[in-house]
């Protein structure tokens, strides 16, 4: 794991936001018809402005398409996406027995990603949060718990037939370094939190740049020699 996706750990938030949510969401889109996306596009960007969001548009009419955005923006969308899109439920669905719909088995998959999420980056501080929120902190057990929960209804979506657009925009290697991800992290350190971007990756940059711009072949060999030497000095590291 270590060596096949080394960028999950180190930045966890550009995979469970940048990565997942937006395929998430893209799959959403995808079981919606034209006057349906329009209509969610409209509240999702409504909801997202008064969230006092940067970017409020998320879904382009003209393109037919879900826009990149930043990590807050898709944090953002994250929180009201289930509400937005059940605006477009039919009334039916509320009633027992009724067949669950295309969406709504996706938004049963979206609904426990959301607390997995809420639920790996909530770090509760007694000065702040109170004893009490501290007290109810989820263990590593219950926050695998919830991933298990999580993939078991994603298997369950991909299954059915009628959720094909949906699997093909969610079903990616991003999806399974999740999964990784939480078993390295969560048994070792306990809390996804705990995993910051690290300072060697500040430190590439500047390396990075004088083997683009270096006017020399042997000031490039010696900045990729240094960054080379910091790769492997991070993989000890980890």
């Amino acid at each position: 794991m270590f060596d096949g996706h080394q960028s999950a750990l180190p930045a966890p938030v550009h995979l469970t936001f940048l990565g997942l949510t937006k395929r998430l969401v893209t799959g959403l889109f995808a079981l919606l018809s034209t006057e349906q996306r329009k209509h969610v596009g409209l509240s999702l960007k409504d909801a997202l402005a008064r969230s006092h969001s940067a970017t409020s548009t998320i879904y382009k009419e003209k393109t037919d398409a879900v826009v990149s955005v930043g990590i807050s923006e898709w944090a953002a969308t994250l929180t009201v996406v289930c509400f937005v899109f059940r605006l477009v439920l039919p009334s039916s669905q509320a009633a027992a027995g009724a067949p669950i719909s295309p969406l709504l088995a996706a938004l049963e998959v979206v609904d426990p990603y959301n607390a997995l999420i809420n639920a790996l980056y909530f770090l509760p501080r007694a000065d702040v949060d109170g004893e009490a929120a501290c007290r109810s902190w989820h263990t590593a057990d219950e926050l695998l718990a919830l991933a298990d929960r999580f993939f078991t209804l994603v298997c369950a979506a991909f299954l059915r037939r009628d959720t094909a657009s949906f699997g093909r925009n969610t079903d990616v290697p991003n999806l399974h370094r999740l999964r990784e991800l939480l078993q390295a992290v969560i048994r070792r350190l306990l809390h996804v939190r705990h995993v910051q971007e690290l300072l060697y990756e500040s430190a590439h940059q500047p390396l990075k740049r004088a083997i683009m711009s270096g006017t020399g072949r042997d000031d490039a060999s010696r900045a990729l020699r240094r960054m080379l030497e910091g790769e492997l000095a991070s993989h000890i590291a980890l």
